[in-house]
């Protein structure tokens, strides 16, 4: 059995991931009903579930999913699942608000994530799925090193080993601060 420290809140500037929680559920709910999120998601009409069932299913699938808060904003969704602990972890990150995008959150909110998993060795190989019809998702993730390993009718699915992302991000000069909390696994 191995233990690990997982991070619980993650700041770095106007920038916060913090955990999911019960509280998030309406705003989840509002942004999925958006046509440009169910697009990207391969979706063409809106879930017809109420906000509590939406959270308690985003909580099952993702057990480590985090909001992505910039000046104290709610802007995003970052999550894990299928994660297999010190071996790989699948990741959905999302940013819903148009006017957040481009400027560099998306991939402030992954190296966040990403050192501060592989700084415990809780992943070594990172995994994503997109869609095939996603372009800028699909140049988000090849700007960050991911390379494609399968691609089946709509799905692309990519890979980046721990450490090997390419970032042409600038650090603000803010320190990075972690709260943590601790993970069981199997090893």
């Amino acid at each position: 059995m191995q233990i690990t420290k997982v991070p619980r809140t993650i700041r770095e500037g106007d920038l916060t991931l913090r955990p999911l929680r019960i509280w998030d559920g309406p705003f989840l709910s509002r942004m999925l009903m958006r046509d440009d999120i169910l697009r990207s998601c391969g979706l063409r009409r809106p879930l017809e579930i109420p906000w509590f069932s939406l959270y308690r299913r985003l909580k099952a699938m993702f057990p480590l999913a985090y909001r992505i808060e910039y000046a104290s904003e709610a802007i995003g969704f970052i999550g894990l699942y299928n994660l297999r602990t010190d071996r790989s972890a699948e990741m959905s990150l999302m940013i819903f608000k148009s006017s957040c995008r481009r400027m560099g959150l998306g991939t402030t909110a992954f190296c966040l994530l990403s050192a501060a998993l592989e700084g415990n060795h809780l992943v070594r190989r990172w995994v994503v799925s997109v869609r095939r019809d996603n372009a800028p998702a699909y140049a988000f993730w090849r700007k960050l090193g991911f390379e494609e390993v399968w691609m089946d009718g709509e799905t692309v699915r990519m890979t980046l080993s721990a450490g090997k992302q390419r970032t042409d991000r600038k650090s603000p000069g803010h320190q990075t601060v972690a709260e943590g909390f601790f993970i069981q696994g199997n090893a």
